[in-house]
């Protein structure tokens, strides 16, 4: 059986030679009324030579019936002559492709003109491959039709390959498009480039409908003026360095459908002449907007952490030096409990990424212990505290705390306390929370103490001095009612 892949171009171009030789031939047998040797002929050098070639060859009439068939259709098809020239030809067709294929020979008939189609042919195995078919008509002296003469290629591995390409390219496609990747190809000599669909939606541009080439100039229109120079410079330094190949910069545009500046990373590399011009530039665009924001977030939270730590570090300090040191182990206590309530906070803040801290949440650490004998009864709205807030108001519920136990309501089992809240929004404030704070039920008070203990200080100095609020403690014979008031908005500086 001939084999049936396509031979060398040289061998190929060799046997086209002979075919059109043979194709003069049978113009002229055909003109005079006669018919080419049948297969059967096997001595006949023309007939030798058509079925020695792996492509189908034949002959139709005028009307396109065929007449003659050479030896590799036969092979290939398992059909017999009377089948094949009986009308059985277009059972070798693929069932699928039938139609499409009489649709082309029809038009190909009723014009006049060649014929070219790629179709499936069944192999007497039931398997079928590619070929391209190819005809043209036979004209007589008057230029009439009198016949036609073709030939069909096996391109299965072609067709094989390109629907592989195909393929691949698709799913290419569908990854770019899932992680929204645009592909770019700008050629330095015309001045301009060839965007993938990704690649224009990326800029806020639709590119349905228009063509996908674009202008340097209508897409650095796009790049915030901050940013443009730096780009052009930067694209332009690379250009004309002959040792530059890769890059990768970052840069924001400003999207024309939505108006929102976005953050573009932009990856290639420059393909160059033998003199070394750059003649293409060729890459990819992502957006990482969402990279920049967390970064930029990052930092942030990196200087608030920072900032939030010194205080933490002064306030320890603070209590290092004040708490009296005669009694080491009343000492040791008072320096543990005010730097837990400090952990406290900073453990609830970083919960949050420091974006602030609930009001009831920081009461309940430090009042947990009394809350399931009902002993402390704590009513107000949700507030958010922001983060510069809610240390200093720790410690200072702490010191509160402290000093309910030791001295206060809570040093007694009659005791009890009631720590109510509310915010005021009044114009011109940013918010406003109202804190009181009221023991009852413990040892009678005779009146402020003598001297202002570390407590106060604290009280003071972090509710007033830090955050620019106001404390007010009033000593009542039944318990100590203390009074603070603190803003709500962040500080500046």
């Amino acid at each position: 059986m001939p084999a049936e892949t396509p031979p060398d171009i040289p061998t190929l171009q060799g046997r086209v030679a002979a075919l059109e030789a043979e194709a003069a031939r049978l113009r002229a047998l055909l003109a005079e009324g006669g018919a080419p040797e049948t297969p059967a002929d096997a001595a006949a050098p023309r007939s030798m030579l058509l079925d020695m070639l792996p492509n189908f060859i034949w002959l139709a009439d005028r009307d396109g019936w065929p007449t003659w068939l050479n030896r590799h259709w036969y092979d290939y098809t398992g059909q017999d002559p009377a089948e094949a020239l009986g009308g059985a030809h277009l059972d070798a067709v693929h069932p699928e492709d039938r139609a499409a294929v009489e649709a082309a020979w029809q038009a190909a008939l009723r014009l006049g003109e060649p014929f070219e189609h790629a179709m499936r042919m069944r192999r007497r195995d039931g398997t079928a491959r590619w070929f391209l078919s190819r005809s043209n008509p036979l004209r007589g002296p008057d230029g009439s039709i009198i016949g036609w003469f073709g030939s069909s290629t096996d391109i299965h591995a072609q067709k094989s390959a390109e629907d592989a390409l195909a393929r691949s390219e698709a799913r290419l496609q569908l990854a770019q498009e899932a992680a929204g990747v645009g592909v770019y190809e700008r050629d330095l000599i015309a001045d301009r480039a060839l965007w993938t669909p990704v690649m224009f939606r990326l800029w806020g541009l639709d590119p349905d409908g228009r063509s996908p080439w674009i202008t340097d100039e209508d897409y650095r229109a796009l790049i915030l003026p901050d940013d443009s120079d730096e780009h052009r410079a930067r694209r332009d330094a690379m250009r004309n360095d002959p040792s530059a190949t890769r890059f990768s910069y970052e840069f924001r545009i400003r999207r024309p459908d939505t108006g929102e500046v976005r953050w573009l990373v932009s990856r290639g590399e420059y393909v160059r002449d033998e003199s070394g011009r750059a003649v293409l530039v060729r890459g990819t665009n992502h957006d990482v907007t969402d990279r920049k924001e967390d970064e930029a977030r990052q930092m942030l939270l990196m200087r608030e952490v920072d900032h939030r730590a010194k205080n933490a570090l002064a306030v320890v300090q603070a209590a290092l030096r004040l708490t009296p040191k005669d009694d080491m182990e009343a000492f040791c206590r008072a320096v543990e409990g005010r730097v837990a309530a400090l952990a406290r906070a900073q453990t609830m803040l970083a919960e949050e990424r420091w974006a602030g801290a609930d009001l009831r949440t920081l009461l309940t650490g430090e009042l947990a212990a009394f809350l399931a004998d009902q002993r402390v009864e704590l009513s107000g709205p949700p507030v958010a505290l922001p983060a510069e807030a809610a240390q200093p108001l720790a410690m200072a519920v702490h010191e509160l705390a402290t000093n309910a136990v030791k001295h206060g309501a809570l040093s007694q089992g009659s005791g009890a306390l009631a720590v109510t809240w509310a915010v005021s929004d009044a114009p011109g404030t940013g918010g406003r929370l109202g804190l009181r704070w009221a023991e009852s039920g413990g040892p009678r008070i005779a009146g402020a103490p003598a001297r202002r203990g570390f407590g106060s200080r604290v009280l003071e100095a972090t509710l007033g001095t830090q955050l620019g609020g106001a404390v007010r403690l009033d000593w009542q014979p039944a318990g100590l009612v203390c009074e603070i008031e603190v803003p709500l908005r962040r500080r500046a500086g």
